[in-house]
């Protein structure tokens, strides 16, 4: 029987690029814990990282301001209401109040639909905005360090981390 000949090669080992995630801050601002590095398996739901945001703040003055401007015209709304059921104004008014709380509703709805996307509670809102692993894998990029720029800005990579399912991988030999 023939000893069977070994083949050595050199080459490369790549993730599916299909398999991969990038890991991306909604909201912008400066990293202030990070709980992974580069190579460390991650499961899906677990804390990555932590950015302190401005984004935060101003959704949450939003928000407040809508609230009080909904609140605002439901009164006006239903006192108008009132006012033209004691024949004291007219239809007009009526549908101008309707259609003002209309808005105002749907207002503080994107107000809180923006809180709801930076991952904020309405009730209990932090200026830290915590940052989570969207799939399970390995990180095979990092390119955030504490105190860098996280999110969505105008320098560097808005991509925190990528994660990528290594279950299946191409691996590509060099010619020689």
């Amino acid at each position: 029987m023939e000893a069977a000949a070994e083949l050595n090669v050199t080459g490369s080992v790549f993730p599916d690029i299909a398999r991969e995630v990038p890991v991306i801050s909604l909201a912008s601002g400066r990293v202030v814990d990070i709980k992974a590095r580069l190579d460390d398996s991650v499961k899906k739901g677990q804390l990555l990282l932590k950015v302190q945001s401005p984004d935060v703040t101003n959704a949450y003055d939003v928000y407040l301001k809508a609230v009080s401007d909904e609140q605002m015209t439901n009164k006006a709304y239903l006192r108008t209401k009132d006012l033209y059921a004691h024949g004291a104004i007219s239809q007009e008014m009526v549908e101008q109040a309707e259609d003002a709380e209309t808005d105002n509703q749907a207002d503080l709805k994107a107000a809180e639909e923006q809180l709801k996307t930076l991952g904020i509670d309405k009730n209990n809102p932090q200026s830290i905005v915590p940052v989570y692993a969207p799939i399970s894998g390995v990180i095979v990029a990092q390119y955030v360090t504490n105190a860098a720029a996280a999110g969505v800005t105008y320098s560097g990579n808005a991509t925190a981390f990528t994660i990528a399912d290594l279950s299946v991988v191409w691996i590509v030999c060099d010619a020689y």
